[in-house]
């Protein structure tokens, strides 16, 4: 909790000491999505590092203890999974691929939602 905190402090500080070129590149969106949605898959990163190491120690245990109860047939499943990586490696570089677009669009109606706002204001 405190990394994100800090991130987020990181952020808005960045922001607010931006150069005049740099603020005509950036929108209010980017950074508004930058401090939720980024922030937020922040705390997945952390939470789910953990399975980088364990799943390979998972995986060999319980191939051993499927060799012990059924014998070679465990093998099928072994590779099926070592198979099955590669595929959802493949898979998941698809949805970043979509996810970095949807990012492009949702930082646009972040920014044509906060001129609206602005808009409001002025005319009240």
């Amino acid at each position: 909790m405190r990394i994100k905190i800090g991130c987020g402090g990181m952020i808005m500080d960045k922001a607010v000491h931006l150069s005049s070129g740099a603020l005509h590149k950036t929108t209010v969106g980017h950074i508004v999505n930058l401090m939720s949605n980024d922030l937020a898959k922040l705390d997945f990163a952390f939470i789910f590092f953990h399975y980088t190491w364990v799943s390979p120690l998972m995986l060999i245990g319980y191939t051993a203890m499927l060799w012990k109860e059924i014998g070679v047939s465990c093998l099928a499943g072994f590779g099926a999974i070592v198979v099955l990586i590669p595929i959802q490696g493949y898979f998941s570089r698809q949805m970043g691929k979509c996810r970095r677009k949807i990012a492009v669009r949702t930082d646009k109606r972040m920014s044509v939602m906060n001129e609206i706002l602005n808009g409001i204001r002025v005319i009240k």
